[in-house]
């Protein structure tokens, strides 16, 4: 009985340590994100949140929303991939692919960008990223600045 009690013991005390996580970063990140739109019709701006699960630390999958301003507000549901080229403790350089769903549009959207992000300041990280949105057979650039918490 002692001996049952005390294994009890171990693998409680086993189990409540922290796990490490599959990533430098966690298991989870978060990407806040404002983009400008610009095509020869006109722009948008976006505003873009994702959440990143860190399968290792090159490559990260996940699901973001947003919001698109034009001539109205439309709302933004998508898949992100994110897998870093060079990833240092200064700079890192990801390539990040976001397909999904415009809701103001009724249509479907991808956008394939190339970026860059500094090294971790206090909890967070700068980024900046260049690319393009392609909506239905528009392509318009895609240029933003954000967070990576």
């Amino acid at each position: 009985m002692l001996r049952t009690l005390l294994l009890f013991a171990i693998i409680t005390a086993l189990g409540s340590l922290s796990l490490k996580a599959q990533s430098d970063d966690g298991w989870f990140s978060d990407r806040l994100f404002v983009c400008h739109l610009v095509n020869g019709n006109g722009s948008a701006l976006q505003i873009h949140s994702a959440r990143y699960y860190n399968i290792d630390n090159r490559f990260s999958t996940g699901l973001g929303y947003g919001f698109i301003f034009d001539d109205g507000i439309n709302f933004t549901l998508t898949s992100e991939s994110r897998v870093y080229i060079k990833r240092g403790d200064k700079i890192r350089l990801p390539f990040l692919v976001s397909g999904g769903y415009i809701f103001g549009y009724g249509m479907a959207t991808i956008s394939p960008r190339i970026g860059i992000e500094t090294g971790r300041r206090a909890r967070f990280r700068f980024a900046a990223d260049a690319g393009c949105w392609i909506l239905g057979d528009v392509c318009a650039l895609a240029v933003g600045a954000g967070v990576v918490f």
